[in-house]
């Protein structure tokens, strides 16, 4: 085994772990906290484990007809495609029997994801509830929905997106709720959008306490992105 002979499993567990954290951050608007920092290197653990053991049986399989390199990136995807494959074999009695990598691999990710969904969640509300409600009750629910109107204004969305969000706020503005009532409404339409920069923002110390008012754009310091100024 030559000096630099690790890095090619290594390329490997990196490639399936590559792979798994797409799959941590595709798989829900929560980002994961220190709290669920055991379980994330559970799961990173597993990943290595099945690529490292990939990285042999696909060497040994190739014997010295390819590259090391890509017998790292193999066996990188081979440990990916395994743990989520299953495979149903004819036993030559008129049964057939499953194997099943998958079953056993998901029932392992769903739990581990399961905690740290969970310690997300519990974060997340504790933020909300602890911090930004309190902050948000300070400010008018016009000032609020006025900022999140300018927000989308920023925002990289089409006509019809745009239109769409500016009529919820606008009926939930014209709505005969209280205003805790709205302000909660759009918190909650902003939390399951996945705004949490958003509204991050308001927690910001720099931000001018003076409320905004409707017409009012001094606060404006320059034009949102592709939208042209009206000629005066």
């Amino acid at each position: 085994m030559t000096r630099w002979a690790w890095i090619w499993p290594t390329l490997a567990a990196i490639i399936s772990l590559g792979v798994g954290t797409i799959e941590l951050g595709a798989g829900g608007r929560k980002s994961p906290t220190r709290s669920a920092t055991p379980w994330i290197i559970l799961r990173c653990f597993v990943d290595t484990v099945v690529a490292l053991a990939a990285y042999s049986v696909v060497l040994k399989a190739a014997t010295h007809s390819l590259p090391k390199p890509i017998v790292a990136v193999a066996a990188g995807l081979v440990g990916v495609a395994a743990l989520r494959t299953s495979i149903s074999l004819d036993s030559g009695h008129g049964r057939r029997i499953s194997i099943s990598p998958e079953y056993a691999y998901r029932k392992i990710q769903q739990r581990i994801d399961t905690e740290i969904d969970v310690r997300g969640a519990t974060a997340g509300a504790n933020w909300v509830t602890s911090q930004l409600l309190p902050t948000l009750h300070e400010i008018p629910f016009n000032e609020f929905a006025l900022r999140t109107k300018v927000y989308f204004l920023y925002r990289d969305f089409t006509d019809s997106e745009r239109k769409t969000e500016n009529a919820f706020i606008t009926k939930l503005a014209n709505s005969s709720n209280d205003e805790d009532s709205k302000r909660l409404d759009l918190l909650n339409h902003l939390i399951e959008r996945g705004d949490q920069v958003f509204l991050r923002s308001f927690l910001d110390k720099r931000i001018p306490k003076k409320p905004l008012k409707e017409g009012d754009t001094s606060t404006l310091k320059e034009t949102p992105p592709n939208v042209e100024k009206e000629p005066s």
